[in-house]
């Protein structure tokens, strides 16, 4: 658990979804806003769904060592029309390779929440008390501060279930990667 929190807590590759000083908001684009989240579980892709753009994302391992602690077992998909109207996240494990791309199998699907300037924020959120590493949280990102404030919920991943666990959101911090940058 040492690798993955120092890795973590480096933000390694850690990408912030926000749409700007307004925050995100959703589509109004009713083909995409009905996307099921359950109609996506189970599915390998890309492709994914029409009105479900891959807007970012970021990938991570099983702490130790076997097949899941591999480079990029896993990963968090940013979804929706553009990055002002993002919709969904998406909890990916790799399950093959199609030339230089991966394939993936979705293991969940979360619907953004319609919070006013909330926004996904994956990977780089310090870890629990526990350990557990927090690889999603839903927070205010219009704040110049060093930490988002406050974050509206947060979700960890269960390697052993395969799936996201919301925890208390109570006391996560997740860095604004932005904070002191002056250019």
């Amino acid at each position: 658990m040492q690798t993955i929190t120092r890795w973590l807590a480096a933000g390694m590759v850690a990408w912030l979804v926000a749409a700007g000083a307004t925050g995100q908001e959703r589509s109004g684009d009713a083909a995409m806003d009905s996307v099921a989240t359950e109609s996506l579980v189970g599915r390998e892709v890309p492709p994914y769904p029409a009105g479900l753009d891959e807007l970012g994302g970021t990938c991570f391992s099983a702490p130790g060592s076997g097949p899941d602690s591999r480079v990029c077992a896993y990963s968090i998909s940013i979804h929706g029309k553009d990055m002002a109207h993002v919709t969904h996240a998406l909890v990916l494990r790799q399950v093959g390779r199609d030339g230089n791309h991966a394939v993936w199998r979705v293991l969940e699907a979360v619907e953004r929440p319609a919070i006013e300037g909330a926004a996904f924020v994956h990977l780089g959120c310090e870890p629990l008390d526990d350990g557990r590493a927090v690889v999603l949280a839903l927070a205010r990102t219009e704040a110049a501060g060093e930490w988002y404030e406050p974050v509206h919920q947060a979700w960890a991943f269960d390697f052993e279930a395969e799936r996201l666990d919301e925890v208390d959101a109570t006391g996560v911090r997740c860095p604004n990667e932005g904070y002191g940058y002056e250019g």
